[in-house]
């Protein structure tokens, strides 16, 4: 007889991925060569 596998829960994992997104955006808005624009791609 085989055991059912573990499922695994992450605790805080939603919480780190939006820290992480939240220091992407941050470094992309302070970086020198930014100037503080978020800058959006534009049309064709």
């Amino acid at each position: 007889m085989s055991a059912a596998p573990a499922v695994r829960t992450y605790r805080y994992y939603d919480l780190l991925m939006a820290d992480f997104v939240c220091v992407l955006l941050c470094a992309k808005c302070t970086h020198p060569a930014a100037n503080g624009k978020i800058v959006s791609p534009e049309p064709p």
